[in-house]
């Protein structure tokens, strides 16, 4: 998955410049204010970086005349969106919750607009074996990976488990959690003695996903809508 603008560890470059052929939105002479609830927190080690997306996002709302409630990810996410007579959610949420389909779903019920892509969507991205199948059955390339599960069936289970990974996958070896982003639990294993403290990072998050290293540029490009999907500009992540 690729870093967010906001992530402290990553700068961004503009590759390629928006396209001038999307058609836009034609310009309105009263523009409508919305009530938005901004929801962010959540139980993710990003809980912090999703508070500050959320001021960000909710001062530039409020600028442009919208009215914003900032709403955390807790036992009260539900009434809070339920009584709130929002016309839409704008979800800040990083990681967990946010981006797993939780807070999707939690709107679907409630019948309120939100930004992003579908429930469904968002936790198939999120689990990025499940992710990484369906880009086999597309045809889309992915590089070969191997599972490791995050509790042990007996103390060398893990050491032989990894090492079989190295074998197959060869070095570096990329290891990271099964879930979520950020690079969060990431390790980059250039020899043997580096897999079980890889293994035990990633494990802290769950299922442990082993991958084989590419070298190259790593870029992203967004998506909005689907009638017709327009590409964002191309951006560069650069560490």
């Amino acid at each position: 998955m690729s870093g967010r603008l906001d992530e402290p560890a990553h700068r961004r470059r503009l590759l390629k410049p928006p396209f001038d052929d999307v058609p836009r939105r034609p310009s309105r002479s009263a523009p409508m204010t919305l009530r938005i609830a901004v929801v962010c927190g959540g139980p993710s080690p990003e809980v912090e970086v999703s508070r500050l997306s959320a001021s960000q996002v909710a001062g530039a709302l409020r600028s442009r005349g919208h009215q914003c409630t900032t709403i955390e990810v807790d036992a009260e996410l539900w009434p809070a969106l339920q009584a709130g007579g929002f016309d839409c959610v704008f979800i800040a949420v990083h990681g967990r919750c946010g981006e797993d389909g939780t807070v999707q779903g939690v709107c679907e019920l409630l019948g309120l607009p939100y930004t992003g892509s579908d429930l469904l969507a968002t936790a198939l991205c999120f689990d990025k074996v499940a992710a990484k199948r369906l880009f086999v059955t597309e045809g889309i390339g992915t590089p070969a990976w191997r599972t490791i599960p995050a509790v042990p069936a007996d103390p060398g289970e893990i050491e032989r488990a990894m090492a079989s990974a190295a074998s197959e996958l060869g070095y570096p070896l990329v290891v990271k959690p099964r879930h979520g982003g950020s690079t969060i639990g990431l390790s980059i294993v250039r020899q043997r003695d580096g897999l079980v403290p890889a293994w035990e990072t990633a494990a802290a998050f769950g299922e442990v996903l082993c991958e084989r290293f590419v070298a190259g540029i790593e870029v992203t490009v967004g998506i909005l809508g689907d009638n017709p999907p327009r590409a964002l500009p191309t951006l560069e992540i650069v560490s």
